[in-house]
């Protein structure tokens, strides 16, 4: 053996014998998530983290929860979290005060929002919310943008002809349907789904003007997509890959989400 080749040899038995190094800690990112309550809603985060695909891709993500999205798109505006989950009405109405951000992954391609009524109430149409009260889950939530929209869009002035009031979510909303205490809903298909879910049965009244537009979506300022583009896309990218997940494997959604559970989401 050469003088060299004893030397080669000698570092790598030395670097053999060294401990392996440790992997760099993942970026912890903030998102806002639009409720103050982290639902089944969340469960492609949830599959994401469960199955490493965040932690591969260097980054962990942290949800807080906030009112609405409202709240949400004011946070990004503001520079105090770097993305957040909201709908797209909060945003359409910043834009022209000169923040600069956008959606750069659509969540959900179908419109979640718009107004059911108990199945048993006399209201048929829009046009009979004139003197009711509509809940919302809280007065910064989309809900709320979306019931004066629809009171305006049907000739009524939505500070005066309906009573928009927040009613919270889950059990507790589900509550003041059940005693009457509100006449219709202005919130979002999972907390419907909760709802019905504890007895309170309830229908939607058509809007086919609505249906068509996509709902919530990951938005950033575009300083912060340009600094920090990496993990924005990591960000959508595992939340694609756990949205997909949880489509083609509803038998195993349930186990997931257990098993990650709230310490995992951050909530």
């Amino acid at each position: 053996m050469t003088r060299m080749s004893a030397v080669v040899a000698a570092v790598l038995a030395l670097l053999a014998a060294l401990p392996p190094a440790a992997a760099a800690a993942p970026e912890t990112i903030r998102v806002g998530w639009c409720a103050k309550t982290i639902t089944s809603a969340g469960a492609p985060f949830a599959i994401a983290t469960k199955m490493g695909w965040y932690e591969a891709a260097g980054i962990k993500v942290e949800l807080v929860p906030l009112p609405g999205s409202t709240d949400c798109v004011k946070l990004v505006a503001t520079g105090e979290l770097p993305f957040s989950l909201p709908s797209d009405e909060p945003l359409a109405i910043i834009l022209p005060q000169g923040v600069k951000a956008r959606v750069f992954y659509t969540a959900y391609q179908n419109y979640i929002y718009g107004i059911r009524v108990p199945v048993d109430s006399p209201i048929k149409s829009f046009a009979d919310l004139k003197g009711k009260s509509i809940g919302v889950a809280a007065m910064s939530s989309a809900g709320y943008i979306v019931a004066r929209a629809v009171a305006a869009n049907n000739g009524m002035d939505p500070d005066r002809d309906v009573r928009i009031v927040a009613i919270g979510e889950g059990a507790q909303a589900a509550a003041m349907v059940r005693d009457k205490q509100v006449d219709a809903l202005s919130i979002y298909d999972t907390q419907y789904t909760l709802i019905e879910n504890v007895g309170v049965k309830l229908r939607e009244l058509e809007n086919k003007d609505l249906a068509r537009y996509p709902s919530n979506g990951f938005i950033a300022l575009e300083d912060t997509l340009a600094k920090s583009r990496k993990e924005a896309v990591a960000l959508a990218n595992g939340y694609a890959r756990g949205t997909v997940f949880a489509i083609a494997n509803p038998d195993k959604l349930n186990a997931v989400i257990a098993d990650t559970g709230r310490k995992a989401l951050k909530s």
